[in-house]
């Protein structure tokens, strides 16, 4: 794997969760001499991969610039993918869009909004 520079590059597994931290942003982007660094990880059965944009923890609740803002965060992102870990990924996406709706608050969206969600199958399943 290579993180690609996203914030939210992380596996969920039954001890808890893995920062993807190999990869980040190079100087330079797309020198075909400068390759991402790469690192490797094993999805054991019921892990959950997310990699989102920032879009998604940088969404705000108020307009840009008003007094009170508050980000939906990395920590909020965890806890909606834990929470719904044994629902699959389908579900999980699901859960996450509508909570960063909730926490928008009828506010515009200040950037692309991207993840992806996989999720090895248990056996049986």
């Amino acid at each position: 794997y290579s993180n690609g520079g996203l914030e939210m590059a992380y596996v969920l597994t039954n001890d808890g969760w893995v920062f993807l931290e190999e990869g980040g942003f190079k100087p330079g982007l797309g020198e075909e001499d400068e390759p991402y660094d790469r690192g490797s990880i094993t999805l054991n059965p019921g892990d959950v991969l997310m990699l989102a944009s920032d879009g998604i923890s940088d969404t705000s609740n108020l307009e840009p610039g008003l007094k009170g803002a508050s980000r939906f965060g990395i920590e909020k992102i965890k806890n909606i993918v834990a929470s719904a870990q044994n629902l699959g990924p389908e579900a999980i996406q699901s859960h996450l869009l509508e909570a960063v709706e909730i926490h928008k608050n009828g506010t515009q969206a200040d950037d692309d909004i991207v993840m992806l969600t996989l999720q090895r199958m248990k056996k049986g399943s």
